[in-house]
């Protein structure tokens, strides 16, 4: 596609957990074999959301262990010289954390059913619409749920200086859940910076660790 066009923009996602996570080594030489080159590569938390996801609860990261596995990644494109490929973890050209809370955003599923989030897929009562009827009532409460989510009302959030990166995290969790979705930028923007600015900051020796 590239070579078709260049100005096609193409990402990799990967998203990665305890099983998987060793394998990106891997991925890197084989890209590096067939001469990939302008993409990037955004890696992805596995996170057991909904009961349904329970049964993979030990196999996912914690957030540090996360942070810690996102910056290893960007050591490792140092190490294997590929970081003049690709753009990893460049500053967000984002206002939202995720596509959610944005009024052009939907996910369907087969039935023709419309939600704002893909962990409520299936999941009937929480639609926001059909495509074979009017929106009910219920439907457009779903819908204002994330269409009105603010997350600088939360004070952490409007006082910390990581909020521009991570935009106050996942909506679905900090609409449903009691749990805090932050994954603590404030602590590890120094890091995260050097990383977004090219990785020459770092010792190749020195391996970071995000949970100090």
């Amino acid at each position: 596609m590239i070579e078709i066009d260049s100005s096609i923009n193409i990402m990799i996602r990967i998203n990665i957990d305890k099983t998987n996570y060793k394998s990106l080594s891997k991925l890197i030489d084989i890209l590096k074999q067939e001469k990939v080159r302008n993409i990037s590569i955004s890696l992805g938390h596995v996170q057991s959301f909904t009961e349904v996801c329970q049964s993979i609860e030990n196999t996912c990261f914690n957030k540090n262990q996360y942070l810690d596995e996102l910056f290893n990644f960007a050591l490792l494109l140092k190490e294997k010289n590929y970081g003049e490929y690709i753009s990893l973890l460049e500053i967000p050209e984002r206002i939202v954390y995720c596509g959610a809370v944005l009024d052009n955003n939907f996910v369907f599923d087969p039935e023709g059913y419309a939600y704002k989030c893909w962990n409520e897929v299936g999941v009937k009562e929480k639609a926001f619409m059909n495509l074979m009827r009017p929106q009910t009532d219920k439907e457009i409460i779903n819908e204002t749920k994330y269409l009105k989510h603010n997350s600088l009302l939360d004070k952490k959030c409007y006082n910390c200086i990581g909020y521009p990166i991570c935009m106050g995290g996942c909506p679905y969790n900090n609409i449903y859940s009691k749990e805090s979705s932050c994954y603590d930028y404030e602590k590890e923007v120094e890091d995260y910076i050097k990383i977004m600015m090219g990785g020459g900051f770092f010792d190749n020796n020195k391996k970071i660790n995000s949970s100090k």
